[in-house]
């Protein structure tokens, strides 16, 4: 069997697992973390929203960007763990892919991921496991092995 790949993700941390050909104990390779995640979102900006005043009855109003800087972080944190995951794949030409996040970190990381990571993907979990230990973590990720290139 080949070796696999194991990325379990969410916004805040993403662990890299190897998981070898021949045996069924995943092994931690690295992991990252994004400190923005748990940051109150008012510690993400640098300065108020812009102000303008209304023509009309000459009160200030907000103006919002309309984009969150958490949600701004969360799409620069799985850019960031694309490209490790795209790295590798250049690195270690016979290693499959498998992706473990919840839904919305899952679609983040999906859209950036590298033409040659998307080509090496078997499997994703739209499933939040961060939480879990090496133990659980790899009786969830075990059955993927024999799994056709699907969702599971």
């Amino acid at each position: 069997m080949r070796p696999m790949l194991v990325v379990v993700a969410d916004s805040s941390t993403a662990r890299f697992y190897r998981l070898p050909g021949d045996s069924r104990r995943l092994r931690l390779l690295e992991v990252l973390h994004n400190p923005a995640a748990r940051a109150p979102e008012h510690a993400l900006v640098s300065s108020r929203q812009g102000r303008v005043y209304s023509r009309a009855d000459g009160h200030p109003q907000a103006l919002d960007a309309h984009r969150s800087a958490k949600r701004l972080a969360a799409e620069r944190f799985a850019g960031s763990v694309a490209k490790r995951i795209g790295g590798r794949c250049a690195a270690l030409k016979n290693e499959d892919v498998v992706l473990v996040a919840g839904g919305r970190m899952l679609g983040l990381l999906d859209r950036r991921l590298p033409r040659a990571a998307q080509h090496r993907l078997v499997a994703t979990m739209p499933r939040d496991l961060s939480h879990l230990t090496e133990a659980a973590l790899t009786r969830e990720i075990l059955p993927l092995r024999g799994a056709p290139a699907a969702q599971a």
